[in-house]
């Protein structure tokens, strides 16, 4: 059974590292890239909407004021108040800030950096800045209310 897993990641490793023929480079001169579908995972029967990523320009303050819920049908909302102060789905209140695509809230005494990205004038990602250590990142979606 290792023997298998190391002969899978090998293979993985391997395809990870192959670069394209000189031939095959794209040209510094295409088109923008096309909408990324986003996952999403499916924690209720029935969430299954799918995501994807129109606006590649940054979240703005603006932007975030108001509801937002982490489910459908607003489930799980948080208000982002004008005035940088926050109130979650369980009443717990705090403060938040948007610097470029950090997004900073603290509550219950402790304080979180997220990187954000908004998909489109709906929804937006929140989710742990790329830290260089190549493990995998989870991305919160939250969906205007």
């Amino acid at each position: 059974m290792i023997r298998l897993a190391l002969v899978i990641a090998a293979i993985a490793l391997a395809s990870c590292s192959e670069s394209a023929p000189a031939s095959q480079a794209p040209d510094a001169q295409t088109s923008p890239a096309a909408p990324t579908a986003v996952p999403v995972a499916n924690d209720f029967p029935g969430d299954d909407e799918s995501f994807v990523d129109t606006d590649p320009t940054p979240l703005t303050r603006g932007e975030l004021i108001g509801m937002w819920g982490l489910r459908s049908g607003c489930g799980q909302p948080t208000i982002f108040s004008e005035d940088g102060t926050l109130t979650d789905y369980t009443g717990q209140t705090g403060q938040w800030s948007l610097q470029g695509d950090s997004l900073t809230i603290t509550k219950g005494g402790r304080t979180f950096t997220d990187e954000v990205n908004p998909l489109n004038a709906n929804a937006f990602t929140s989710g742990p800045p790329e830290d260089g250590s190549g493990r995998t990142r989870v991305f919160a979606i939250y969906r205007r209310c």
